[in-house]
């Protein structure tokens, strides 16, 4: 996840990164890149928060990432972004201001899976994940949000979800 300032938002939307996009840049001749940041599939930005989910793929990768400081992260983002609008004259990029990142694919216990629904499996199988049971127990993680299973910022939203429904409960 890369934090960004509202005031940034405004401009990353006049840039065309209001919401998310997909990109495949692990050939791509992207200069002043590096190769974690090569592949890239997609940066997504996390509905009613200030962060954009970036999704890196590879073991090799991955690893590279969770090795470089938070500003050398946030140094490759701005280059790469500014490479995926050329045609803007004179754009600058804005920097994001924070970095936080998981090791989830060196989990012993996860090795950086997730969920995914099954051929005969819908929205109505994750809405039962994602049901508290007993008045006491509340399920959260990427596997309980009927919109962004699959991914972080389901996981980080359906944290949030149960929060407020514990809080609402008055726990």
């Amino acid at each position: 996840f890369f934090r960004f300032s509202e005031g940034q938002w405004g401009e990353l939307a006049d840039l065309g990164f209001s919401t998310s996009f997909t990109v495949c840049l692990s050939h791509a001749g992207v200069k002043g890149v590096t190769p974690w940041a090569k592949r890239i599939l997609g940066l997504h930005r996390v509905p009613g928060t200030g962060y954009m989910v970036v999704w890196v793929t590879g073991p090799e990768p991955t690893s590279q990432m969770l090795e470089c400081s938070e500003d050398a992260l946030m140094d490759q983002l701005q280059v790469l972004m500014g490479s995926l609008c050329p045609n803007v004259e004179g754009s600058t990029v804005p920097r994001a201001q924070s970095v936080l990142r998981t090791g989830w694919t060196q989990d012993e216990f996860t090795k950086g899976s997730w969920s995914y629904i099954a051929k005969k499996s819908g929205k109505g199988d994750i809405d039962i994940l994602g049901r508290p049971e007993g008045g006491n127990l509340y399920f959260a993680g990427e596997a309980t949000h009927p919109m962004y299973f699959g991914t972080m910022h389901g996981a980080f939203m359906s944290g949030e979800r149960e929060a407020e429904r514990i809080l609402k409960k008055g726990c």
